[in-house]
């Protein structure tokens, strides 16, 4: 069955003018084509020498930041992440930014973008040399707003000294996410 889910409304309205960035986000159908043009690339396999280039990614949300008109968005894929940019220009705007930030951890998404060398080594990512200047997003799967768990609390030692610990019985019922 074919069918296009629906974001919440208040992500695509616009008070003045309609929105530019429309077609640049969204949610997919949960059937994807079986033949398709797109050329996906690895982030593992994304370094410097790929400067300039367009590509397309795909990965979990790791984390969202919306800073005024930029949106900072960490993409892991297996064991590998990358800094994904969003700015408020005339192809993005203030509406898809919104959209970006409000994208639950954990949702599996497409990133459109061009590689750019980063200025300063970008320390959360493993791949510090470069991010993804970003050009369309969607959604293909996302995740409920409140997991059982967080990656990161499942990640921290037991001792407790650090922050949250995730209790035996929960990971043990959660086993999918750990």
């Amino acid at each position: 069955m074919w069918y296009r889910r629906q974001s919440p409304s208040y992500l695509y309205r616009s008070t003045t003018l309609p929105d530019p960035s429309m077609e640049q986000r969204g949610l997919l159908s949960t059937r994807i084509p079986d033949s398709t043009t797109a050329y996906w690339t690895e982030v593992e396999d994304l370094d410097t020498s790929m400067a300039g280039e367009e590509v397309l990614v795909r990965g979990r949300v790791h984390l969202s930041r919306v800073t005024g008109k930029q949106c900072f968005l960490k993409l892991r894929h297996r064991y590998f992440s990358v800094q994904v940019l969003y700015a408020v220009d005339e192809k993005i705007s203030k509406q898809m930014v919104k959209f970006i930030g409000a994208c639950p951890k954990e949702s599996i998404v497409d990133v459109q973008g061009v590689v750019a060398k980063a200025g300063v080594p970008i320390e959360s990512c493993s791949q510090r040399n470069l991010e993804l200047q970003g050009v369309t997003f969607h959604v293909v799967s996302e995740a409920e707003p409140q997991l059982p768990l967080q990656i990161d609390d499942a990640a921290r030692p037991l001792d407790g000294t650090e922050g949250p610990v995730v209790n035996q019985d929960t990971r043990l019922n959660n086993r999918i996410l750990d």
